[in-house]
């Protein structure tokens, strides 16, 4: 968190900007539609009942979206002094709690849906990081047709559970958002490159630019060229605080 060298004070900026970001999405998202179901209810009584439910509504998906600003930094920090040091596969396992708190916030009528969402970008990532590894010519790494083939085995299971056809576990839909979106969330720290610009434009807005202040040539090492899609990155707060320093 360069934005700020004080984990509390990196913390309560980039929860600020999510609250705000999330409450704004949410009331676009279910005004919209509030309005359309809105107009159909006859008396005042259905319809001051109907704005309160629409309210509460709004103030839990938000909490829902931006508690992961929350809690990113927090467990970054604590991960990060857990393993004594930030590895590639550590960023993920630090990234599961981010994820898996929020979702249990969000009504259960939404997980599925949002889960299934998550899925086809986690897809749509392995797909573009396998062509990016061919056109450094490289072969994809297995780790890439693995996630691939996890992905349409998830999107088959959930086929066949719309249609009835195979049961639906007890916690299946927590457990996919949530693995799902901690990669998305890895991916967009360490290869942002392979996950798609309209996402990486969200997450920017939803984190007030800070996604962006994340100091990538220092994950660099790990072979992601994390740092090429922020070309003119200067960590804001100085390289003081971080353990490598500037080479001139």
């Amino acid at each position: 968190h360069p934005w700020d060298p004080s984990c509390s004070k990196a913390t309560i900026l980039l929860a600020k900007h999510g609250f705000r970001e999330s409450f704004k999405i949410y009331c676009v998202l279910y005004g919209v539609t509030g309005l359309w179901k809105l107009k159909n209810l006859k008396n005042f009584k259905e319809r001051k009942k109907f704005l309160f439910s629409l309210f509460f509504e709004i103030v839990r998906s938000s909490l829902f979206l931006g508690f992961h600003g929350v809690l990113f930094v927090p467990t970054w920090c604590l991960g990060r002094y857990a393993f004594g040091s930030t590895n590639y596969y550590g960023i993920y396992l630090q990234l599961i709690p981010v994820t898996l708190i929020p979702i249990l916030l969000e009504r259960k009528q939404r997980r599925g849906l949002l889960a299934l969402y998550v899925m086809n970008l986690v897809l749509l990532f392995a797909l573009i990081s396998a062509i990016y590894l061919f056109t450094l010519k490289s072969s994809p790494k297995q780790e890439q047709s693995g996630i691939i083939f996890s992905i349409l085995k998830y999107r088959l299971w959930f086929q066949g559970v719309k249609s009835k056809k195979v049961p639906l576990l007890p916690w299946f839909d927590l457990v996919l958002y949530t693995l799902s979106t901690s990669l998305v969330f890895h991916a967009a720290v360490v290869k942002p490159q392979a996950v798609r610009p309209a996402y990486i434009k969200f997450l920017q807005r939803l984190t007030g630019g800070y996604l962006a202040a994340v100091n990538r040539p220092l994950i660099d090492c790990f072979g992601t060229h994390a740092s090429r899609s922020f070309p003119n990155y200067c960590a804001p707060c100085g390289y003081q605080h971080t353990i490598l320093k500037k080479i001139n």
